[in-house]
């Protein structure tokens, strides 16, 4: 009998870093996370970690006066120039020229593993030089290092020529270049494409005008779809899903799961659902305008309604996507009343599944508010009484009971009484358009 082969591991394919796993590290260096700790989070070795920050980290110079002395230094004309009346401590140039000049050693920087700024709370205002990781400025820098490695032709000056005497003289005599390539095949050492490329960038003595076509083809126009992905701002970071992950392990509370319901495009008008996914209850409101502020105005309307105490116990902690309307994050986090109310974190671009109660819910709402049906002619009354039909509705996952019976054992009852949500009977139960007509 022949003896089975060994299996062979795969061996991993590694590729290179993403805004997404840059901006984990940028995290990770903020809340002073090891590089083995940020490795884990982001499923690298800390070997990459560390290559990453010593490789992209970027300088930035002081733009003031850094000594040490120059708060009591009362030196003038340093720099031999006499018609100047400003003391030397008011300029940086004093370092070329006082031999007093003693550099402010920043404790909290040389004090750290890695010699960074990330995670200090004075570096919005701190007048000494800098250094830093930042993810965009890594995936930006990255990019272009790329970019420029893949520029230019990999052509010796003699190969250049050789195919210029070759090429140039057939494309004056209205040759095209596929028809020169498939004759002269390998005596030219470069594709068709590269060969296009040399005349346009007017490395041969043939120019484009010399060919049939070029000149009358416009160049093709970009109309490339921004990723969600790539304009993750650096206010998101710290309200990653992956930061929600660690929250929730390390943290016993409840989950609010938060998005939008939207009516006719041309309706000013959406709703803002508030959903709680181990009780399958779900709240809305309705906002006059699909912004930030609304939301903002929403919530905070909704705080002084319910009082501090009770918002922060229900509303602690609230997971939504990547919508326009909640890239306010400190007004949805900061509370009326002072202090913060509410943990903000957002699911990863494209990425519904990461709430799917709240999105599966939403199929309720559309029973009695199928699409392109208007929002403008509704008030909150009207959803109030929608949420209260829908949250009377018996749940197959609840075990046949119904999301406002389960509330009921977790909210107080001056929650529902507050928001004007009802139990409605089971005979009167109504899931269709006819409900709000």
């Amino acid at each position: 009998m022949s003896k089975k082969k060994p299996h062979k591991k795969k061996k991993p394919k590694y590729t290179s870093l993403k805004l997404n796993d840059r901006i984990a590290i940028q995290s990770g260096l903020d809340y002073g996370m090891s590089a083995r700790a940020i490795a884990e989070k982001i499923g690298r070795s800390a070997s990459t970690v560390l290559r990453e920050i010593k490789t992209y980290s970027h300088f930035v110079p002081h733009k003031y006066n850094d000594c040490e002395y120059r708060r009591t230094c009362k030196a003038k004309h340093t720099c031999g120039d006499y018609e100047c009346n400003s003391p030397c401590h008011f300029c940086s140039q004093c370092a070329f020229h006082c031999n007093r000049y003693k550099p402010i050693r920043c404790n909290i920087r040389f004090d750290n593993y890695y010699g960074l700024c990330n995670g200090c709370h004075r570096w919005g205002n701190c007048t000494l030089d800098k250094y830093r990781y930042e993810a965009e400025y890594a995936d930006n820098h990255s990019k272009e290092i790329k970019r420029e490695a893949r520029s230019g032709f990999d052509l010796t000056t003699e190969e250049l020529i050789a195919i210029d005497d070759l090429v140039s003289p057939l494309v004056k005599k209205g040759l095209s270049i596929y028809a020169i390539k498939s004759q002269l095949g390998n005596s030219i050492p470069v594709s068709e494409s590269t060969l296009r490329r040399l005349i346009d960038n007017s490395e041969l003595e043939a120019r484009n005008i010399d060919l049939r076509t070029a000149v009358k083809i416009k160049p093709r126009t970009e109309h490339r779809r921004r990723m969600k992905s790539e304009i993750i701002t650096k206010l998101k970071i710290g309200h990653l899903y992956s930061d929600y992950l660690n929250f929730i392990k390390n943290n016993d509370c409840m989950v609010c799961q938060m998005d939008c319901v939207e009516g006719l495009k041309t309706d000013n008008k959406v709703l803002l659902t508030l959903h709680f996914p181990i009780l399958h209850f779900q709240l809305a409101f309705i906002m006059n305008n699909h912004t930030s502020a609304c939301v903002v105005d929403t919530m905070d309307l909704l705080e002084e309604t319910l009082g501090q105490e009770l918002y922060n116990r229900i509303f602690g902690v609230i997971l939504t996507d990547n919508g326009h309307e909640f890239l306010n994050i400190e007004g949805m986090e900061r509370s009326v009343f002072g202090g913060n109310r509410s943990r903000i974190f957002f699911c990863e671009p494209n990425r519904s599944d990461e709430k799917p109660h709240c999105e599966c819910n939403h199929k309720l709402i559309r029973y009695i508010l199928p699409k392109k049906t208007s929002f403008e002619n509704l008030v909150q009354p009207d959803i109030c009484l929608m949420m209260s039909h829908i949250n009377s509705y018996p749940r197959e996952s609840l075990c046949g009971q119904t999301p406002f019976k389960v509330a009921q054992k977790v909210f107080p009852a001056e929650f529902f009484d507050s928001l004007g949500i009802d139990e409605i009977d089971f005979n009167n139960l109504d899931l269709t358009p006819s409900l709000l007509k």
